[in-house]
């Protein structure tokens, strides 16, 4: 959605830009609503509403989730750092999963390796 001067700068006309984003946009609230209902109303996969989800947020709304809701909400102050801290919490562990893994494939992957040679 953007806004543009109208013609003679008098009100402003608002663009609603019919992507899936936009639309859930115009249906989230602040309670939260499950995935599933949220993909049926917009005529989406989970896959196409993740993806509306974090354009949203990287326009800066405020979309909320954590791993005990199954679904999307407009937060608060503290659902934003609630869900900031989540996303942390996972960053940091998908970031150790990725040093042991390379940590394994330095240190063991040729005795790996022997097992199917």
């Amino acid at each position: 959605m953007s806004k543009e001067k109208a013609p003679g700068g008098a009100i402003p006309i608002i663009q609603v830009n019919n992507t899936t984003a936009d639309r859930l946009l115009s249906i989230l609230t602040i309670r939260p609503q499950s995935r599933r209902v949220l993909a049926e109303r917009l005529h989406t996969s989970d896959r196409g509403l993740r993806k509306a989800v974090m354009e949203l947020r990287k326009r800066g709304y405020p979309v909320c989730s954590n791993s005990h809701a199954d679904g999307y909400w407009i937060g608060t102050k503290e659902d934003v750092r609630r869900t900031v801290a989540e996303y942390r919490r996972r960053a940091n562990e998908s970031l150790l999963i990725a040093r042991k893994m390379e940590q394994w494939q330095l240190d063991g992957q040729e005795a790996f390796d022997d097992l199917f040679n």
